[in-house]
């Protein structure tokens, strides 16, 4: 009967076996570092993270107050926007009227007097109406003021109400009153158009 070795052949199969424990040892400990690292690396970022929200934290308390002067400051804006709303209409209507006035000023014809002034609206929905009165040594000085008053942007419609003579020191004069709209003085109304189904 042969001899068969044996041993040698176990003592292979212990060495493999010995090398794989050996190679799973060394695995398990490759991850197990790797694991370390990334933990401690994450350890860091949520350590700096906490850093920085910390200092916004105290940022934010050190502009709380800042904030809250702000917001009352956009309280107090808030409730003075309608009267802003008038002064700035105002400022527009008072530089409108300066136009008006400065017109007249220098398109008065020559021997030509204004004796009265005075503006009206009714309806909040028309024009408002400016109406002048006044004495003139001719019909034709009128008629030119007209002319004149037509040819302003400020006015939307001139119109003449009445002439008439008038005798003063011997002297023959023409009253007038003429009736004029004011441009964009109406209300604008949003015109709602009525949508019907099929």
């Amino acid at each position: 009967m042969p001899l068969v070795n044996l041993i040698h052949e176990q003592r292979l199969e212990a060495r493999a076996r010995e090398r794989k424990v050996q190679l799973g040892i060394i695995s398990t400990m490759a991850i197990g570092a790797l694991c370390v690292l990334a933990t401690m690396a994450l350890m860091l970022d949520a350590t700096r993270m906490n850093m920085k929200a910390s200092a916004l934290e105290k940022k934010q308390a050190e502009m709380e107050p800042m904030l809250k002067e702000l917001q009352a400051n956009k309280t107090e804006i808030a409730k003075l926007q309608p009267r802003i709303k008038t002064l700035e209409e105002a400022v527009m209507f008072s530089g409108k009227w300066g136009l008006i006035l400065d017109h007249l000023t220098t398109n008065m014809p020559p021997q030509t007097w204004l004796t009265n002034m005075k503006a009206f609206q009714n309806d909040p929905k028309k024009p408002m109406t400016l109406t002048l009165n006044g004495v003139s040594t001719s019909q034709e000085a009128v008629g030119e003021l007209i002319l004149r008053m037509q040819a302003n942007p400020e006015f939307a419609a001139v119109n003449l109400n009445f002439t008439q003579p008038k005798f003063t020191q011997g002297e023959q004069q023409y009253e007038f009153e003429i009736a004029a709209d004011l441009a964009k003085t109406a209300e604008e109304t949003e015109e709602i158009t009525e949508v019907t189904s099929s």
